[in-house]
């Protein structure tokens, strides 16, 4: 089954907004509730979520667009009920795929890119093994010492 993905309601003063980024590309696979586009308007940023679990088919409106309440953004193919019925026959994938389509939230996905850190590297210590920013910022921290301690090391 096929769902649209459509910008949501813009904030009462606002007629329209700007797609500033994609977080998923067709063929990807979404979870529910899932960030899988930011929206920008001259006053916030709007996340809009993946109503439902299922595959990223087709993105009509690309980085950029000027696009207003209403708009068809994507098509999202459903596959929550073969997602989680894999899932439940082998724990073992399910714990790696979680850890593959795990959500970032904007703030970790910026500190990520900025340090150049696959989060793939780190264990999260949020709901369901989520990053959070602390968990970022402490490997962060590991890894500054342990330059540090080379550093001092090597100068000795």
């Amino acid at each position: 089954m096929s769902l649209e993905i459509l910008v949501p309601s813009l904030p009462e003063s606002v007629s329209d907004a700007t797609l500033a980024t994609w977080h998923k590309k067709p063929g990807d696979f979404v979870n529910k509730d899932e960030n899988l586009v930011d929206l920008e308007t001259d006053k916030i940023v709007l996340e809009v979520p993946s109503p439902e679990s299922g595959i990223l088919t087709e993105v009509f409106q690309q980085d950029g667009a000027i696009v207003v309440a209403g708009d068809v953004l994507a098509k999202l193919e459903i596959k929550a009920l073969e997602q989680e019925t894999a899932d439940e026959d082998n724990p073992e994938k399910s714990d790696h795929a979680a850890t593959e389509d795990m959500p970032l939230s904007p703030a970790v996905r910026r500190i990520l890119q900025e340090n150049n850190i696959d989060p793939h590297e780190l264990h999260g210590s949020g709901k369901k093994g989520r990053l959070t920013k602390s968990d970022v910022q402490e490997y962060i921290d590991k890894q500054q010492k342990q330059e540090t301690h080379v550093t001092q090391e090597k100068a000795a």
